[in-house]
């Protein structure tokens, strides 16, 4: 399996290659629309400004998207300068410093981005982060919403829109009291109507998060009615103190494999010896590939979306040199614009002298959500029917 990073953007087919060109040279002719206008406001009167640049606004899209560039307006009345964050900056408020047009009250930024990115990102304002008010469009997250926006190569995730007619999977939701560690957490247990006892289990970190904003249960069931993955059971896991628990914390692992996994096996009447999937984000992603230290012989495969790999100095990479052999399929991802790009061609640099089954993609998108539910599909595909868990 090759280490060096599956960029996986959009291609064009040759057979457009010729009308692609075609297009190409006849953009060179055109001219950039907010250029143009900035050009056009020069020498007129501040109150001219405002009504032309009032009426320009209201005859875009925004952001405006001008081949690789994007335009970001908003509107300022004070005297401190406005400043553009998101994704791209990695949410550093005063990065990028947005510059005012002409006499007017309206402050823009200009950026470039990969034809295929998604972009989340908001204002800051005297301190303060604000939503894009020309912009209808926003992505939940687990800190609230965002203002987002696609090149015009992204590829939306079809496969996360409800489809009227599919089978749809059965939802359970249980209160599960662990007594290792002394506490209580949500589950949810998902179990499609063609699945079966030794059907595939997965088993999700985050699990609400990945059923709210993911659409895990959506994806699942419109993957299985394509025939992309077969007939499966899933278990998402609520966290009680995520940062501990995902922290390459053993007696997590311990409760999830020897109390919670036997209890729903039982409840549900699911095999012990179905084929074991488990994944996760971030630092879901990393205590998913620490299970495979000790739990490597119980687990089909595993996936790490954006995985936080860098934590304790890379100590995942460590334990991924310090196993004999990796029988699990692995699948691991990351974006662009999270800045994890080396140590992701570190972990698949080991993983290919180790020998193992895995998949390594970069997105150009960020650290958030809409990049982990837009990709799960490739995840779940590769580990179930690619690898014949199924």
């Amino acid at each position: 399996m090759n280490a060096f990073v599956n960029k996986t953007w959009p291609v064009v087919p040759r057979l457009f290659l010729a009308l692609a060109m075609f297009i190409l040279l006849n953009r060179c002719a055109e001219v950039d629309p907010f250029a143009q206008m900035l050009q056009s406001l020069a020498g007129k009167s501040a109150k001219e400004q405002r009504e032309e640049l009032a009426q320009f606004i209201k005859k875009q899209q925004w952001p405006l998207i001008y081949e690789s560039s994007a335009y970001f307006v908003v509107k300022d009345d004070s005297s401190s300068v406005p400043f553009l964050t998101g994704d791209m900056a990695q949410w550093k408020p005063d990065s990028l410093k947005m510059h005012r047009i002409g006499q007017t009250d309206y402050w823009y930024r200009r950026e470039e981005f990969p034809l295929a990115a998604r972009i989340e990102y908001k204002f800051v304002i005297r301190g303060k982060y604000l939503l894009d008010k020309l912009n209808p469009r926003k992505a939940a997250g687990g800190f609230g919403y965002n203002s987002v926006f696609w090149m015009p190569e992204y590829v939306f995730p079809e496969e996360a829109l409800l489809v009227p007619g599919n089978p749809a999977g059965r939802l359970d939701t249980l209160s599960f009291k662990s007594r290792l560690l002394k506490n209580k957490r949500q589950v949810f247990v998902y179990r499609h109507p063609g699945a079966q006892g030794h059907s595939p289990l997965l088993i999700f970190q985050d699990g609400g998060d990945y059923l709210r904003f993911a659409r895990a249960q959506v994806i699942l069931d419109n993957l299985i009615a394509k025939g992309e993955i077969p007939a499966v059971n899933a278990l998402f896991v609520n966290p009680v103190n995520r940062r501990v628990e995902y922290w390459f914390n053993d007696d997590y692992l311990k409760m999830l494999f020897n109390e919670l996994l036997p209890e729903v096996q039982k409840r549900f009447a699911l095999s012990a010896r179905a084929p074991l999937i488990m994944g996760g984000a971030s630092l879901g992603g990393v205590i998913s590939l620490h299970a495979l230290k000790d739990y490597h012989n119980r687990l089909q495969g595993v996936f790490s979306q954006s995985g936080a790999l860098w934590i304790e100095q890379g100590q995942i990479l460590r334990e991924l040199k310090e196993l004999a052999t990796i029988d699990p399929a692995l699948y691991l991802d990351y974006g662009l614009f999270e800045q994890q790009e080396s140590i992701h061609r570190e972990a698949g640099a080991i993983l290919t002298e180790k020998k193992a089954k895995f998949k390594l993609h970069e997105w150009p998108e960020g650290h958030n959500w809409g990049n982990w539910r837009g990709h799960l599909s490739r995840a779940l595909i590769f580990l179930l029917k690619e690898q014949g868990n199924d």
